[in-house]
């Protein structure tokens, strides 16, 4: 886990990430994230698993339907 602290940039509250994180996470400038309450992360990565979820879904349609009774 990382702790960041929040500063004020441009009068708006703002996290600076560190360079390594953001290489981590494939951040550039520009860049999008998702923010929940608990977490962020980015938007690449949430789509890459909604595609993961959709196409299991696909694939598996009929025992999904099965463990759903």
């Amino acid at each position: 886990m990382m702790v960041l602290e929040v500063t004020i940039i441009e009068g708006n509250p703002a996290l600076v990430l560190p360079t390594e994180l953001a290489d981590r996470l494939g951040l550039v400038e520009g860049s999008q994230v998702e923010i929940d309450d608990a977490n962020f992360r980015p938007i690449a990565e949430h789509e890459r698993q909604m595609q993961v979820a959709r196409s299991i879904m696909r694939e598996d349609s009929e025992a999904l339907r099965d463990l759903a009774k």
